[in-house]
């Protein structure tokens, strides 16, 4: 793997804005920062919002903000032939709100009477939402209806996995059960797969794409104290003798430190690890299962992967997010840092419209009787007008700002994934620099590039 080139930020941190990756409130063993990925999109909860950035560049396209609370569930639907585009995303106030990523619409909203503490997305587009009393409840989107049912009673459901037939669960508990069962018409066990002689809570179960003519699936369990493994699950129990049954253990050590697991499915049988601040890549093709362990920076604060495209994303310290390239070998593809802007609070009578972030635009007018001066008066941009300048000030401005970024960036050029990663962030952040002085500027932002102007003006 190449060397890691610096972090190339987006945009500057603007003083007082809050970290986006600070450790929200206890939520059992999700203690990561909940993110998801779909075919084109990387999501990640801030807060009481979802941010959306594309792929490749990360910026920053969209900000879901209908929850009133810090989320702390997200999941994908991945399964749809658009490759992603409903959402689920859960919060401290108990409600789930099914969304499209690409328009930011909702589509429908569940209230829990209990904390929700998994969720995950069935293949015919039901949502399986797993609670603190060991209920699980089915949520039919097109029909606006739920059905719960009880499971273990008063055990936190702590993973929740549903197969590909849509009746069959896997269930993993925070006492360290873990089930095969299904609801319907009651809940029954099919699989008792609780193997540990001293019971962990299970972190995450995935299962594995099969085909209809195969007679099992595969299922990959992972519990907190790092044990992970890869069962056989026969899909007509009482068939044959098999049932369950183990068929890899892949991380097993004799003494293990305490800290975040998190596992998931990449392509070509391979399954993507985070134990003990570590990335592991297990190829499980082969008859000797290939480690491969994956440079990333210090302090994850949440990841996840997009299994067909074999595409990683992490989250970390100083609001860092990475792209990896899954395809051995693993490979960074962007590393960029984001930056978040207070909300400016509205004045009492304004009803400003909200923008595509979900913050309302500040209106920066002055009257032309109020101007002190003329370059005063000639910087003043309001909501919605374009910035004017003519030809030969705005070529100045042009040539100062290039001068700027080639200072910025000429640093970088020594490093060997310098030229891809420039090339990439440099189109966005053009865009970026524009729209920051037009009608989506924010108040310090527009104060900025107003001073920028006034500099660089003669």
């Amino acid at each position: 793997m190449s060397s890691q080139p610096p972090t190339s930020p987006v945009s500057s941190l603007p003083e007082g804005t809050a970290p986006v990756f600070t450790e929200l409130q206890a939520r059992g063993y999700h203690d990561f920062v909940p993110c998801a990925a779909t075919a084109s999109m990387l999501l990640y909860a801030h807060g009481n919002s979802v941010i959306c950035a594309p792929y490749d560049t990360l910026i920053i396209e969209r900000r879901f903000s209908r929850h009133t609370e810090n989320v702390t569930l997200l999941a994908a639907h991945t399964a749809s032939e658009e490759g992603g585009r409903l959402v689920v995303s859960c919060s401290e106030e108990q409600v789930a709100i099914a969304w499209d990523c690409l328009t930011g619409d909702e589509i429908g909203r569940l209230e829990s009477y209990e904390a929700l503490t998994a969720v995950a997305w069935m293949r015919n587009g039901v949502i399986a939402l797993g609670s603190d009393q060991g209920t699980i409840t089915l949520f039919e989107l097109s029909e606006s209806l739920s059905i719960s049912t009880k499971t273990i009673d008063e055990v936190p459901i702590t993973a929740i996995a549903p197969a590909q037939n849509c009746t069959t669960y896997a269930i993993g508990y925070s006492n360290g059960s873990l089930l095969i069962a299904t609801l319907q018409p009651r809940f029954t066990i099919l699989h008792n797969l609780t193997t540990s002689i001293y019971p962990s809570p299970v972190v995450t179960l995935a299962w594995h794409a099969s085909s209809i003519h195969q007679n099992s699936e595969m299922l990959a369990t992972q519990l907190d104290d790092g044990d992970l493994r890869l069962w056989s699950i026969e899909k007509h129990p009482g068939m044959n003798q098999k049932g369950a049954r183990v068929i890899r253990i892949l991380d097993r050590l004799e003494k293990r430190l305490s800290g975040r697991k998190w596992m998931g499915w990449s392509k070509n049988g391979r399954i993507i690890e985070y134990s003990e601040g570590k990335i592991i890549s297990w190829d499980i093709r082969t008859k000797k299962v290939i480690r491969e362990d994956i440079q990333t920076s210090s302090g994850v604060e949440g990841l996840t992967v997009y299994g067909p495209l074999a595409t990683l994303f992490t989250l970390g310290p100083n609001n860092m997010v990475q792209q990896f390239d899954l395809n051995q070998p693993a490979r960074l593809v962007a590393n960029v840092q984001h930056s978040f802007h207070v909300p400016i609070d509205e004045p009492p009578d304004s009803t400003a419209p909200p923008t595509d972030s979900g913050y309302a635009s500040t209106v920066n007018v002055q009257n032309k009787n109020e101007h002190t001066n003329e370059d005063d008066g000639r910087t003043v941009i309001t909501d919605g007008e374009q910035l004017y300048l003519p030809y030969d000030e705005k070529e100045a401005v042009i040539s100062n700002f290039t001068s700027g970024l080639y200072r910025d960036v000429g640093p970088l050029m020594q490093y060997p994934d310098a030229v891809s990663i420039i090339s990439k962030a440099l189109p966005a952040l053009l865009r970026d620099f524009a729209a920051r002085v037009t009608h989506t500027a924010v108040e310090k932002e527009h104060a900025q590039a107003v001073s920028f102007v006034r500099q660089n003006r003669k």
